[in-house]
């Protein structure tokens, strides 16, 4: 059983040169502690933390990341940005044996891989954190419509 922590990145700002670039807001950045917080607290500690490059979410990534016990280890992965199930789970799919891991991605790919986990959608504002335990033994198992059960909803 592996545990699943998938997440919207915080609010960002709503204008910069390039979408990519954009930052995260002051709200963001209380959010992003917030989960963090969040997360230690109920002892939901990924051993890694895989993220979109994009300002806001690497930025999420770290903050997120900084508040846990251990600070885990933050990857970003390119094809994160803008990315749908498919790129989830095959930047999941890399993740080997780790227990727990915690992916921070945009929407709507986000939006549409929470509904495909739950089952009915979920809503997903920024911060906005799911946990989900999986029943695979090593990420390279996981496939589509995988039968996740959910364990904890954080920020949004």
């Amino acid at each position: 059983m592996k545990l699943l922590l998938l997440m919207r990145h915080a609010h960002a700002e709503d204008r910069a040169a390039t979408d990519f670039d954009r930052p995260l807001s002051d709200r963001g950045l209380a959010e992003a502690d917030a989960v963090g917080d969040a997360l230690a607290e109920a002892n939901l500690l990924p051993d890694v933390v895989l993220a979109s490059p994009a300002l806001r979410t690497a930025t999420t990534a770290q903050r997120v990341a900084a508040r846990l016990p251990g600070a885990p280890p933050v990857q970003t992965v390119p094809t994160l940005y803008c990315a749908g199930i498919a790129e989830h789970r095959a930047a999941l799919q890399t993740c080997g044996n780790a227990d727990a891991v915690l992916l921070i991605a945009h929407n709507p790919g986000v939006a549409d891989h929470l509904a495909e986990l739950g089952g009915v959608p979920i809503p997903c504002p920024p911060a906005t954190c799911v946990a989900f335990e999986i029943p695979v033994d090593d990420w390279a198992n996981l496939g589509p419509h995988v039968e996740a059960t959910e364990v904890r909803r954080v920020g949004g």
